[in-house]
């Protein structure tokens, strides 16, 4: 809902609008072999430079919403040398930029309610995808996980080539590629978000090519 309200926004300011479904959900649910994650953002890339040829004359700019956040920061900082000559600017809000500490948060109360209902919602999109589910450790497991950090153990992380959640948490975390970003980057969140705590965040070191603002109300995505 909120990405239609942004792209009627921008829509009413002259500005055309894409929106990424990520492998396995919207209109790519049957698709995809492998899952989407916190670091795919070779996804973004590649969803930019088909942009790029749709639109020639267009400056790009990307917008990341949670767990997309993470993404579109770890396109811009990974390799910069790489983004594509088009992107004029990127928004990043409220970002998991630190993947394993955002799991611990999630387990401890209150936010462990956010935690278990996304760990049923993503075990219910998996036995609604088949080709997904398939081969998976989480497939041959004798019960369903019942946190993140489970999930991800038993299917994120072995589907998509790491060693295990620990790895994919550091491998993926946009944090550590903040400091390299050379695209103009605003980075928002808030410190009453019940999924992304703000202290990665106060001790983040940052380009000077990016900006955060930590709003002190607004939840997650709630502005």
């Amino acid at each position: 809902g909120f990405l239609v309200r942004i792209a009627a926004k921008l829509n009413g300011r002259g500005v055309r609008t894409f929106r990424m479904d990520h492998r396995g959900t919207g209109a790519a649910v049957g698709l995809a072999q492998f899952p989407y994650h916190a670091g795919r953002s070779e996804d973004i890339r590649a969803a930019l430079n088909c942009m790029g040829e749709m639109c020639p004359e267009s400056p790009l700019a990307v917008a990341g919403f949670s767990l997309s956040g993470n993404m579109t920061l770890k396109l811009v900082g990974e390799l910069p040398a790489d983004v594509p000559a088009a992107l004029d600017r990127a928004v990043a809000v409220n970002p998991p930029i630190d993947l394993t500490l955002c799991t611990t948060h999630m387990e401890r109360p209150p936010s462990h309610l956010y935690g278990k209902h996304f760990t049923k919602l993503l075990c219910q999109q998996l036995r609604e995808q088949p080709r997904l589910l398939a081969d998976s450790v989480l497939e041959r497991s004798s019960r369903p996980p019942r946190t993140l950090r489970e999930f991800d153990e038993l299917f994120t992380a072995p589907k998509a080539g790491f060693a295990s959640a620990d790895d994919y948490y550091t491998r993926s975390s946009a944090s550590q590629f903040v400091p390299q970003i050379r695209v103009p980057t605003l980075i928002l969140t808030s410190r009453d978000d019940p999924l992304v705590p703000p202290a990665p965040f106060e001790s983040l070191e940052l380009s000077s090519a990016v900006t955060l603002h930590i709003a002190d109300a607004g939840g997650h995505l709630g502005y």
